[in-house]
């Protein structure tokens, strides 16, 4: 704790004596991590997979924004609202809890029942007692690009005219990323079965969530949506790695991925 405090004491006093230099240094170093690493995307080992309970499997699928993506990043940066990106590679990314949060509320509105609902996401925040762990595990979605920025100019009830335009930092329409998850069903008899349950669920969530209801902040404004078409759907189970669709439409996609898993886990 006093390594990390005093370190930042040093950047922000180094900072504000030679800030332009500063900023020429970060540009070569984005660039360069740019040329000489590629982003990690979801990749699971089939070996692992193959150890994993009966019923388990791991789920990915490349999607593409419809409208900008807008998030909120709390670590100080140039803008007074950028955009939430990886640490490592600087790009913009989806946190997992905010995908956990976006597909429990698009298994509420959908009226999953109670106990599947339990069964898929855990407990709730609020809960004091009995303490229950989802089945569902989810993973950073991190975009091709570099944030863009979006601006806002909120108009005057009175005047009816913009008064101060705001910027925030956003992902440009186009962008590309993979949505992965895991689902770890437990040791028993009856997991298989409720993993293909489950399985019917998450087809019809998954594409409320990317198309209907929109990843990030502002969505009710028509922020954050998904194309209605998705690429590589590919599913890891015990069975194998198989590519259920290379491509395909998300209202069809509960019905593509159960058919991909007909013959079981």
């Amino acid at each position: 704790m006093l390594y990390e405090y005093y370190a930042e004491d040093v950047v922000q006093r180094h900072s504000e004596t030679r800030p332009h230099e500063n900023r020429r240094i970060d540009q070569h170093l984005l660039q360069s991590a740019d040329c000489a690493f590629a982003i990690p995307r979801p990749q699971p080992d089939q070996g692992l997979i193959a150890l994993l309970p009966q019923g388990s499997f791991f789920l990915k699928l490349r999607f593409s924004l419809a409208t900008p993506y807008v998030s909120r990043d709390d670590a100080p940066r140039d803008g007074k609202n950028p955009v939430v990106v990886e640490w490592v590679y600087r790009k913009p990314i989806v946190r997992p809890t905010s995908w956990k949060g976006l597909l429990r509320f698009a298994a509420r509105e959908a009226n999953l029942p109670s106990d599947q609902q339990l069964r898929l996401f855990g407990n709730d925040k609020e809960e004091k007692r009995d303490f229950r762990e989802g089945r569902l595990h989810f993973f950073p979605s991190i975009f091709d690009s570099s944030p863009g920025t979006v601006i806002f100019n909120p108009h005057s009830r009175k005047t009816r005219a913009g008064t101060v335009p705001v910027t925030f930092g956003c992902v440009a329409p186009g962008n590309n990323g993979d949505f992965a998850l895991l689902y770890l069903a437990p040791f028993g008899s009856t997991a298989e079965a409720e993993a293909k349950e489950d399985l019917r669920a998450l087809g019809r969530i998954v594409s409320d969530a990317l198309v209907g209801f929109g990843i990030g902040a502002k969505t009710r404004k028509g922020f954050g949506l998904a194309k209605p078409h998705y690429t590589c759907l590919e599913v890891w189970s015990r069975r194998g790695q198989w590519t259920i669709s290379e491509k395909g439409d998300f209202p069809k996609f509960a019905e593509t991925l159960a058919g991909g898993l007909d013959g079981g886990f």
